[in-house]
């Protein structure tokens, strides 16, 4: 059998010292996805190591709240991708507040590294799980501050990462309406936390709502990290409702590593994916496995 091509449409790399905010949770259970204290020191090499064996040929890294200077981020990883032997990460999501008084002036500067392709700004605020409320608030989506600057984005021709959970879904949708020539991205197939019916139930509704917008894709995603017990049958339902409501040409795979990397090795994580797609044809798992993120970040 022909070894399929993948690329990760979403990973991070870090460490205390270049992200201080490492230290409030090594050793702590406060996140989502448990103790970060076998991840916090996470280099391009460990990164390399993880994931050749599993035959990604590109990746995708994606911003992971450096502090102070929003771009100094992106000038960290472009010497990181220069001086890497493979070339990772191929492409940047870096980071902005999108109701800053100087947006204009940050997105310009990150226009500046031909490796940017989007953006992200943290906005998952789940009214029950502060481990989700990663935002200061739950108003960003509906301020028009932060409106204006998602505007901004299709002159620099950046994609929006969405971290959102189900509760914020049709007010992204409306903001998605708003800008129809911004692609936007669905972060971890959306969150799915809740797993009760009527959680389900939102969710579902939510993702059919964002699937309707032809600019919007959705990575296949953040499976171990919302669920420390999970495994591929659990997972299943949701990656195929995405790739129902989607599509294979706008789903895509992507690791997040190495948050996912606590509770699951990488080789695991693409099986799953795998194994969800095995009955589509071949043009369709070349889609989810690599050419969607290739197409949707310009790689």
């Amino acid at each position: 059998m022909t070894e399929q091509n993948v690329v990760d449409a979403h990973f991070h790399l870090w460490s205390p010292s270049t992200h201080p905010w490492l230290n409030d949770v090594i050793g702590r259970d406060v996140h989502i996805s448990g103790d970060f204290a076998p991840i916090a020191e996470y280099a391009v090499e460990r990164y390399a190591s993880d994931v050749l064996p599993a035959g990604v040929k590109k990746a995708v890294h994606v911003e992971a709240v450096w502090p102070g200077d929003p771009v100094g981020e992106t000038r960290w990883l472009e010497e990181i991708a220069n001086e890497s032997v493979h070339g990772f990460p191929h492409g940047i999501v870096a980071h902005c507040d999108m109701q800053a008084p100087n947006v204009e002036e940050i997105l310009s500067e990150h226009s500046k590294y031909h490796r940017v392709k989007g953006i992200r700004q943290l906005l998952d605020y789940h009214p029950k799980r502060k481990s989700l409320q990663q935002a200061q608030h739950d108003n960003f989506l509906t301020d028009p501050a932060w409106q204006r600057g998602i505007a901004l984005l299709e002159k620099h021709n950046f994609s929006f990462d969405l971290h959102i959970v189900s509760y914020q879904m049709e007010r992204a949708s409306q903001v998605i309406r708003m800008n129809p020539n911004v692609q936007f991205i669905v972060d971890h197939n959306g969150l799915p936390v809740d797993r009760d019916e009527e959680g389900v139930k939102l969710w579902k509704e939510g993702m059919k709502q964002l699937s309707q917008h032809a600019n919007v894709a959705v990575k296949l995603s953040g499976m171990a990290m919302i669920d420390c017990q999970w495994n591929s049958d659990n997972v299943r339902p949701f990656l195929t409702y995405n790739i129902e409501m989607f599509g294979p040409e706008r789903c895509m795979f992507a690791s997040n590593f190495p948050v996912d990397k606590i509770n699951a090795d990488y080789a695991s994580l693409l099986d799953a994916v795998k194994k969800s797609i095995a009955h589509l044809p071949a043009q369709a798992q070349a889609s989810i496995l690599a050419n969607t993120a290739e197409r949707v970040y310009k790689l």
